[in-house]
């Protein structure tokens, strides 16, 4: 009866030792995967800051563009009130 005691316990320890391998596997992959996670989010940053400039450059070169537009309009409209004018004028 001893010996089957003995038997039964070593038994055990051989499958918690069994269990402690899965469970180490399972927490090794669980970082693993943490970790490529983390990696992940990072280059998802980077690449959200990169397309945040672009566009911030984007919309700066829209203003630009804008501002010399009215610009060009404001000087159009003036240059038809001049000869607006001198039509006026030569009548």
């Amino acid at each position: 009866m001893y010996d089957l005691g003995k038997e039964i316990v070593t038994k055990l320890d051989a499958s918690h030792v069994f269990l402690l391998i899965v469970v180490g596997i399972l927490v090794y992959i669980i970082v693993l995967l943490m970790k490529m996670i983390k990696e992940k989010d990072k280059a998802i940053q980077e690449k959200d800051k990169q397309f945040t400039a672009s566009f911030e450059k984007k919309e700066e070169q829209m203003m630009v563009f804008a501002t010399k537009t009215f610009d060009h309009t404001s000087a159009i409209n003036h240059l038809a009130d001049v000869v607006s004018l001198i039509i006026r004028k030569s009548e």
